[in-house]
């Protein structure tokens, strides 16, 4: 692993001393990729902190529970419990607590393209939000089934409504997640 260049290093070591007590992890960076111990390690203090530069991560054993922590393009990872979140306290950039919410941003756009297609279709056809006044699931799971049997026999799109047959089926799915998340329409499925 290469040095820890500027102020990454001050970052590294309040994060992790943060986060695990540990304090001098960039320090011991830098000191296993200038001296090269052996094999690029760096140990400091009785039984602390080890760094291992051919893995590009360190050890630490810290009042007895020991993490491993590694660090790649400029992720902190802890490897039990996974990344960890770096402050951006430090930059002008503000703060959006967002994590656990879902990243809508990938979803391709060929995909959502297809599927507002086909919903435009059944809105000239039916009405705008016809689906969400329920219907039996089995009748929306056989349409699905039907746009996915039409593209694997090589039919790209429906004759009657010109929309690719995959932004049909994804119409289908779209709406039965909409039935089971909302408890709409009758939940016909054959239940073993």
């Amino acid at each position: 692993m290469c040095k820890v260049k500027g102020g990454m290093s001050a970052q590294i070591d309040d994060l992790v001393n943060e986060h695990y007590g540990v304090a001098h992890m960039a320090q011991a960076m830098n000191a296993a990729a200038n001296n090269n111990q052996g094999n690029g390690s760096y140990r400091s203090g009785p039984g602390g902190l080890i760094y291992e530069a051919s893995k590009s991560q360190f050890t630490h054993n810290n009042t007895g529970a020991q993490s491993t922590i590694k660090i790649q393009n400029g992720v902190i990872t802890d490897i039990t419990t996974g990344p960890i979140e770096q402050p951006t306290t430090k930059t002008n950039e503000g703060i959006k607590h967002d994590n656990e919410k879902p990243d809508l941003s990938l979803l391709p756009r060929e995909f959502l393209d297809e599927v507002a297609k086909a919903m435009m279709y059944g809105e000239k056809k039916y009405g705008r939000y016809n689906y969400t006044g329920g219907m039996a699931w089995h009748r929306i799971i056989a349409a699905c089934l039907r746009h996915v049997t039409a593209f694997a026999s090589g039919e790209d799109t429906d004759r009657e409504s010109g929309v690719s047959h995959l932004g049909h089926a994804g119409a289908c799915v779209l709406m039965l997640t909409v039935y089971y998340k909302r408890n709409l329409g009758t939940d016909t499925r054959e239940k073993k």
